[in-house]
């Protein structure tokens, strides 16, 4: 529901801010971090008090010196107010979050974007930020003109497809309004989608 509210929908599964221990960052860009901090008694503080906050290091220090390309993809009151805080932490490079949670690198779009991947006994879902943000960025030439490394996206996008297919993962599509996730497939004509999944 693109009407509902953070908050609200954390309600609708009887869940509070205050119940959030750990909040993973794909990437700094404003439409990732949206929802990390608000204004309380006039003062930017963490919108989730007793979580910890995750992003790569290498991500971190390009958002906090960005190029004129992508200066406008960055609203530093999203995730400055969690540095202030204590409560960002900085992830150096691939490694599991826990059991079930691991962080896998992708360039291209941005610098040290971290994709997130969960898996239990039977499944594996990657929740992909903007490495494919949506089905229809399944096949390999279509990527999104702001990607600062266009053909290092293609290179990438490769790869975890390959992975995906061996695997049989579902990827999770953040900016796609129709599609949740889906599987994938590769045929005579390249990538492209499998079968497509409305929830979770």
């Amino acid at each position: 529901d693109w009407t509902q509210n953070l908050e609200g929908s954390l309600k609708e599964l009887n869940l509070t801010p205050s119940d959030i221990t750990d909040v993973i960052l794909t990437h700094l860009h404003f439409d990732h971090t949206g929802g990390s901090t608000k204004i309380e008694s006039g003062k930017l503080v963490p919108t989730f008090p007793n979580a910890k906050y995750y992003v790569q290091r290498k991500n971190y220090e390009w958002a906090i010196k960005p190029s004129g390309r992508d200066r406008g993809s960055y609203m530093k009151d999203s995730f400055l107010p969690l540095m202030e805080e204590g409560v960002l932490n900085f992830i150096d490079g691939e490694e599991k979050f826990d059991d079930e949670i691991e962080f896998v690198i992708v360039n291209g779009h941005t610098f040290a974007q971290q994709l997130v991947k969960i898996s239990d006994s039977s499944n594996t879902i990657l929740f992909c930020g903007d490495l494919f943000p949506t089905t229809s960025h399944i096949p390999l030439p279509y990527i999104m003109a702001y990607d600062l490394q266009p053909l290092i996206t293609v290179e990438e996008k490769k790869k975890i497809l390959t992975k995906a297919i061996g695997e049989n993962w579902r990827i999770f599509f953040e900016h796609d309004p129709e599609t949740a996730l889906a599987t994938v497939m590769k045929d005579e004509k390249g990538f492209r989608v499998n079968e497509k999944m409305k929830e979770i």
